[in-house]
């Protein structure tokens, strides 16, 4: 990868996209209602059942809070990530590495570093612009860093709508060593190897 021609505003920080108001909406109203069924109806074990269905409720919008809870921004070069509670800070010139994850609301991308090899996991799908600030960063701050093909696909992508700016070049860098294919061949060809006259 090479550097985009500038680089991004000292701190970005992305807002999350996640409608946490959407579940809670739609579930705790059929929660409460079969849980109401179910305990003035008849038959034994009614309480057990109450409570198993209480305890998936409340597993189920415990996960939706830690979606809502994802969040990135961009401090110069450095990146930082957090999943629920914890923020991760990642120096871009340790960045070496960028593997996507899908998600079902679009590619998340796992980063490696020098320090953790085996990455964090950057919520991009979560958050406000999360894929085109995440490779204008890396480009800016992680040009050497290596792109499994997924993440390569979405880089390609995201050029071509114009949400990050192209690399200098795609291509890579000529060999110093090999002969100049748009300069004309200085080498007599061998019907012209005569003699002079």
């Amino acid at each position: 990868m090479r550097p985009v021609d500038a680089p991004p505003a000292t701190t970005y920080r992305l807002r999350n996209t996640y409608p946490l108001w959407r579940p809670v909406l739609i579930t705790t109203p059929i929660a409460v209602v079969v849980c109401v069924l179910i305990a003035t109806g008849a038959g034994a074990g009614r309480d057990t059942v109450v409570a198993i269905i209480v305890v998936i409720w409340v597993a189920y919008l415990t996960s939706r809070v830690a979606l809502s809870r994802a969040a990135m921004e961009t401090q110069g070069a450095v990146l930082r990530v957090r999943r629920v509670l914890r923020w991760h800070e990642l120096p871009g010139p340790q960045v070496t590495r960028l593997t996507q994850a899908l998600s079902p609301r679009g590619p998340n991308f796992r980063i490696g570093t020098t320090e953790n090899p085996s990455g964090v996991l950057a919520p991009c799908a979560l958050v406000h612009g999360g894929q085109s600030i995440l490779f204008t960063w890396l480009l800016t701050f992680a040009p050497s860093a290596e792109l499994d093909p997924g993440a390569t696909r979405t880089l390609r992508l995201l050029e071509q709508r114009g949400l990050v700016t192209p690399r200098l070049s795609r291509s890579p860098e000529p060999d110093p060593t090999e002969p100049d294919p748009t300069e004309p061949d200085s080498t007599p060809e061998d019907g012209n190897q005569g003699v002079g006259a």
